[in-house]
């Protein structure tokens, strides 16, 4: 069957950070400093999920804009996923950036059969601004700036210094164009309630975030908090010289549990925090069960995207 091809946009007002993003999804960091603004559309490629992605990143100042305008056919039409990017520090922009936004939006409704997949990325959201009141009051107002009632838009709070919040938001824009990923999910689910888990999480190898399962939001702040703890698994992992199979680590009262798994020969990364003190012995059980399963969930969730 062939590959399925995907046309994502990365839209934003000039130095909002979408070709910092891009680069970080290929992790492409050498490319990090002194990056320049985009002049007009630079066209790369992504091989995700056995997926052939065409990324266009639209340059954001004035000039260009007005040129995609013109020309809304050729930059606009077929579009599968928009991720539109904005500098939370910057706020006397917003205003600009929601008239842009709007127009692309315009042209979606006028010359598409159905809107893309909009995924709205509050950027710049550094670590060392978590508890910045002035840019949380800044996040709050544009979720009510671009929360349009006509449209169904996700947002996330991203920044390339936490590369995660970043897949995390690439990853929900991409794996929403599966028919099936309710029943991946479904079946995450059922895993967490046999192994009393609080969250689980399935990654490929190239850290796309396939599916999750979390049982509340204390739940979901833990497990986006030890995301990058695959890295560091993965890394020594793939070191023959450790042979570490899998690893376990207790957080107080809970256990966080990481192990890569072979699926039909592809190599996931299996995340999971339990309140079982017996998660080892639980999942020796439990977990050759569960990758039969999801063979038939994976397979049946890739190939959705073939009748895009």
């Amino acid at each position: 069957m062939g590959r399925k091809m995907l046309k994502i946009l990365f839209a934003g007002l000039q130095n909002s950070g979408k070709t910092s993003i891009i680069l970080t999804l290929q992790k492409i960091y050498s490319q990090m400093t002194g990056i320049k603004p985009t002049r007009g559309v630079e066209r790369t490629g992504l091989d995700n999920l056995g997926l052939d992605i065409k990324v266009w990143d639209l340059g954001g100042q004035e000039e260009f804009r007005e040129k995609y305008f013109e020309k809304k056919e050729e930059y606009f039409t077929e579009t599968d996923i928009m991720f539109y990017v904005i500098d939370v520090l910057d706020s006397r922009k917003f205003y600009e950036s929601l008239t842009y936004y709007l127009k692309i939006i315009d042209i979606f409704k006028t010359y598409s059969e159905k809107l893309p997949q909009i995924i709205i990325f509050i950027h710049k959201f550094d670590p060392d601004l978590q508890d910045d009141e002035k840019i949380l009051q800044n996040i709050e107002k544009v979720q009510v700036l671009f929360n349009q009632d006509s449209l169904e838009t996700t947002f996330f709070n991203t920044s390339i210094y936490n590369e995660w919040t970043v897949i995390q938001g690439f990853s929900s824009g991409l794996t929403s164009l599966s028919k099936d990923e309710i029943a991946l999910e479904t079946k995450l689910k059922e895993f967490a309630q046999e192994t009393d888990s609080s969250f689980v999480l399935l990654v490929d190898k190239n850290r796309m975030l396939i599916g999750n399962y979390k049982k509340d939001e204390m739940s979901k702040i833990l497990g986006d908090r030890l995301l990058p703890m695959i890295d560091i698994y993965s890394d020594i992992s793939n070191l023959s010289v450790y042979q570490l199979n899998n690893l376990i680590a207790q957080l107080s009262d809970m256990y966080l549990f990481l192990q890569k798994i072979q699926v039909k020969s592809a190599p996931y990364y299996l995340m999971i925090i339990s309140h079982s003190k017996d998660i080892g012995l639980l999942l020796e059980k439990k977990l050759p069960t569960f990758v039969k399963q999801l063979e038939a969930t994976i397979e049946q969730f890739l190939l959705t995207f073939q009748d895009l």
